[in-house]
């Protein structure tokens, strides 16, 4: 499907929103389809979303040997950022909420994916194993149910 070119939403609010709200219905992982934008003499790829995964699969995903640190040719940088999510653990993708002033929709999809308490647990002690100054600091969850998660950990 073909979005208004880059070019001609940028000046035009109401056709931003039309393309936005394009955007916002090909979501569903189980008939979106591919989306395309015009930037200059290029066009935009969007492919539709991926099928969200089991918890058995985000298990799978999250005990893969990810190192935690920031790439190497940051070199010695303070990287605000990543002091900010360093202690970070993810226990869940998606959110069922599509809030208009939030793009965790529209980038981790409207399902919710969620990790095994085994998987959380595992990660959590392999941090505060190996990575000096650890403290249990963020449950990376929709902030609407994460207080019920946090606490039951």
């Amino acid at each position: 499907m073909l979005l208004p070119s880059f070019e001609k939403v940028k000046g035009d609010k109401v056709l931003y929103a039309h393309a936005s709200r394009i955007l916002h219905h090909e979501t569903n992982p189980g008939c979106a389809r591919a989306l395309m934008q015009k930037h200059g003499e290029r066009y935009i790829w969007i492919n539709p979303p991926a099928i969200p995964l089991s918890t058995e699969e985000m298990d799978s995903v999250f005990a893969l040997p990810y190192k935690r640190v920031p790439h190497p040719s940051y070199g010695d940088a303070r990287i605000p950022a990543y002091e900010m999510i360093r202690f970070s653990i993810n226990i869940m993708r998606g959110c069922f909420g599509g809030c208009s002033f939030c793009s965790i929709t529209e980038h981790e999809g409207r399902i919710i994916q969620s990790r095994s308490e085994d998987s959380i647990i595992n990660e959590i002690e392999a941090i505060r194993d190996t990575v000096p100054g650890f403290y249990r600091g963020d449950l990376r969850s929709r902030r609407a149910n994460g207080q019920h998660v946090y606490a039951a950990l």
